[in-house]
Parts: structure tokens; C-alpha cells; sequence
């Protein structure tokens, strides 16, 4: 082969060579320890343990194989979330949020978490407030915010105005926020 034929092949291979390393291993920054210790709180029944055994055994699987598969780290999140693994929850949903960082869902996922679990509200609404800048049309999102600063912060001026944020931002799509926000005071 002439130098003129090989050199153009050498720079091509280059040049994908160099992307699949960017993309393998330069791209994303390491994933958290993720086969943690199963431990099954008592409440959930032998079936059910078997059941998500083997969806953790699958799951965990899949990212040995592929560690920036963003929804097998989603659904990682929730099986531990499932067991009340709370952290390991918390890990999987933030990694996966980095992997896809133009999705709400691990966001949400995060805010909802803060919110029920983890009780911590500052970090739960940072988590909401992200989501609703990805796609601020997730009347959900909208909804959890209310019931944060209803019956989580116990503020009421908050509350109506993340309803009504909701309703400017999604007119069309928002009964669900009219409404609680028209009987407010009845509730």
C-alpha cells in the first residue's frame, strides 16, 4: 500500500480510537460502588425478596456490562430505594443523572427522595427546581414542590405560588394544579 492510501487509515483510526476512549472512559467520571449488601427490611415477604433478587441480579448485570447504561442505574435507584437503601438510592439516581444530565427523571427521582426519605427539604427542592429546568412541563414535579412547601415547610405563600407557576407554565395541562389551588382553604 502506497503512504498516501495508509496515512489517511491511521488518522482515522486515530480519530475513532480516540473517541470510543472519550466516550468509554473519559467522558463520565467513575461510577459509585454500586453491589452493595442487600438487606431486605422484614415488611417485604419471601416471593417478594426472590423477585427482587433476581431484578437485582439482572440489573447489576447489565451495568458490569455497560456502565453508563442510564437506565439500568434508574432502575438500580429504585430497587434499592424498594429496600429502603436509601443511599444506594441516592448514588444510582445521581450517577444517572450525570450520564443523562438533559433528563428530569433522575432529578425528580432525587427531589422525591429528599422529600420522603431522607427528610431533608433544602436538598429536595434543589433536586425539583433542576428537574422543572429540564422540562418544565411535568405537572408531577410541580405538585411534589407543593407538597413540600404545604405540608413539608409548612408554607403556605410558597405553595400557591409554585401552583401557580405551574398553571403560567402549563395552561393547557394543569386541572390537577387549578384545582388544588382553587380549594386551597378547603383542604
Amino acid at each position: 500500500m502506497s503512504k498516501r492510501v495508509i496515512l489517511p487509515i491511521l488518522v482515522l483510526v486515530a480519530i475513532f480510537g480516540g473517541l470510543y476512549v472519550y466516550e468509554q472512559y473519559l467522558k463520565f467520571p467513575p461510577p459509585p460502588g454500586y453491589h452493595r449488601e442487600i438487606s431486605y427490611p422484614d415488611k417485604i415477604k419471601e416471593a417478594d425478596r426472590v423477585a427482587l433478587g433476581e431484578a437485582f441480579g439482572k440489573t447489576l448485570a447489565t451495568i458490569d456490562k455497560d456502565k453508563h447504561d442510564k437506565s439500568a442505574w434508574m432502575d438500580l435507584g429504585a430497587l434499592y430505594n424498594i429496600i429502603g437503601d436509601y443511599q444506594g438510592a441516592r448514588l444510582s439516581w445521581e450517577y444517572a443523572a450525570i450520564l443523562d444530565p438533559n433528563s428530569f427523571v433522575p432529578l425528580y427521582n432525587l427531589g422525591t427522595l429528599y422529600l420522603s426519605d431522607l427528610k431533608d427539604y433544602a436538598l429536595s427542592e434543589k433536586y425539583f427546581r433542576q428537574a422543572l429546568v429540564l422540562d418544565p412541563s411535568q405537572i408531577g414535579v410541580y405538585q411534589s414542590l407543593y407538597d413540600l412547601y404545604r405540608y413539608g415547610l409548612l408554607d403556605d405563600t410558597r405553595a400557591k405560588a409554585i401552583l401557580e407557576e405551574g398553571i403560567e407554565a402549563n395552561p393547557f395541562a394543569s386541572p390537577n394544579l387549578k384545582y388544588l389551588l382553587e380549594h386551597y382553604d378547603e383542604a
